[in-house]
């Protein structure tokens, strides 16, 4: 009977066992693909005496593999066109909409507001003329025309002045009584 620290030793061992194999292929490969690498690159800019390559890189570009390795390399991973697709063309399109949505709803919100304010000062501003002035020049109107008819009781005499006196204390003294009845 194992136990449970011998069971799982025993299943990490028989795991390295199946990626064994699959490691040993993966180093063999990357190791050929960079050797490969390495003699393309030789032959293809190592000059010699004369000053010329074993392969000339512009027929190397022709080739199948390598013309679309050169292309995605030469255009870097095509990042520009990705770019430009996904992060440019998003940001005008949010622009565009956002453009659009300050030019009709904010300016309209704006505008009626403005055009509100300017009805409500029209309302007010007839409201202050006809109403708060009439008020205010009638009362002065009356103020002036009470005063023209009274300016003519002025006689310089004292006993004038006494009748008018004993008139007044006699016409409160009755709307007092009046009142408190």
């Amino acid at each position: 009977v194992e136990t449970p620290e011998e069971e799982q030793g025993a299943e990490e061992e028989h795991a390295d066992e199946d990626h064994g194999s699959a490691h040993g292929w993966a180093m063999f490969l990357s190791i050929t693909l960079a050797g490969l690498g390495i003699l393309l690159a030789w032959a293809t800019y190592f000059e010699d005496a004369h000053g010329r390559t074993r392969i000339n890189p512009a027929l190397v570009v022709r080739v199948w593999p390598v013309n679309l390795i050169h292309r995605l390399l030469w255009r870097k991973y095509f990042f520009d066109e990705m770019y430009d697709f996904f992060v440019v063309g998003t940001t005008m399109v949010v622009t565009r909409i956002m453009g659009a949505f300050d030019k009709y709803i904010v300016d309209g919100i704006v505008n009626l507001t403005g055009f509100a304010g300017k009805v409500l000062a029209f309302i007010a501003g007839i409201f202050d003329n006809w109403i708060v002035d009439g008020l205010v020049n009638g009362t002065a109107a009356l103020a002036s025309f009470t005063g023209d008819r009274l300016s003519d009781t002025e006689t310089g005499r004292v006993r004038n002045y006494l009748l008018f006196i004993t008139v007044g204390v006699i016409g409160l003294c009755v709307v007092l009584v009046a009142i408190t009845k």
